[in-house]
């Protein structure tokens, strides 16, 4: 059976909020650790601040832009096998940067850097879609907007790994942090597909559909052919009466 065709819980676990506070701890992270040490990684790739700020801008932008269009695999797979995918995804786009040079002051290690940000963008904001669809689902409604702001407190616990990441550039250069925030994210997949609660895809609505929707179309199917028949034998059963005495039924 799909891991999303169970019937999803009434409330969202607190395991659930830790993980997904969690998972978005190591994407926010990955997202705000930059701004403040920019310089420093533009510095150390050997690259102009200004080139390196456009790399990302404009790989967070047409992630953006991507993201919105393949938004509707949150509703063909589920909420909690997509948040896995962007942790394995995600993860791995950041643990691939070293394999890039220490220096990136030529173009093509600079357009891998920019793809591989391009991968994480999308996964960020897949992940982002995923965790608030999975409160919808399985929150009740009065206490939506309370487990919401609490998962995304890891906005602001994202700020908490700059110590960490300025310990790490300066023993293991602008590769580090990334690697290790990669890490996390690959250590994080099966916690959040063990402790999200899952949703019903829209894929496995449809084989559930088909498992038990047409037997019971088939049932009401038959239904509504004895219904119709027990009436149309009522009719004729009246027309015979009135014929029997001689007179001409009611007009309809």
């Amino acid at each position: 059976m799909p891991d999303d065709a169970q019937t999803p819980p009434s409330t969202f676990p607190r395991s659930a909020i830790i993980a997904a506070i969690l998972t978005k701890t190591c994407f926010n992270s990955t997202i705000r650790f930059l701004f403040p040490f920019l310089a420093y990684f533009a510095e150390d790739m050997g690259i102009t601040l200004e080139l390196f700020s456009q790399t990302v801008l404009v790989a967070a932008e047409v992630s953006a832009l991507v993201a919105t269009f393949m938004s509707s695999w949150v509703s063909s797979y589920g909420s909690t096998t997509t948040c896995a995918f962007c942790c394995l995804v995600g993860g791995l786009s950041n643990v691939c940067v070293i394999f890039l040079p220490a220096r990136l002051d030529s173009t093509p290690p600079l357009a891998v850097l920019c793809a591989l940000r391009l991968i994480f963008g999308v996964t960020f904001n897949l992940l982002n879609s995923s965790v608030q669809s999975s409160i919808v689902h399985n929150v009740d409604e009065g206490v939506i907007g309370k487990i919401t702001g609490i998962v995304e407190s890891s906005w602001t616990m994202g700020a908490l790994s700059f110590v960490a990441v300025g310990l790490i550039l300066s023993s293991y250069g602008w590769k580090g942090p990334f690697v290790a925030n990669g890490f996390l994210m690959l250590l994080m997949a099966p916690v959040v597909y063990k402790y999200m609660p899952r949703d019903s895809g829209c894929k496995d609505q449809t084989e559930a559909g088909k498992e038990v929707g047409e037997p019971a179309r088939d049932e009401r199917k038959g239904e509504a052919s004895s219904a119709g028949a027990t009436k149309l034998w009522k009719e004729r059963e009246n027309m015979g009466d009135y014929e029997g005495r001689g007179s001409a039924p009611p007009a309809p």
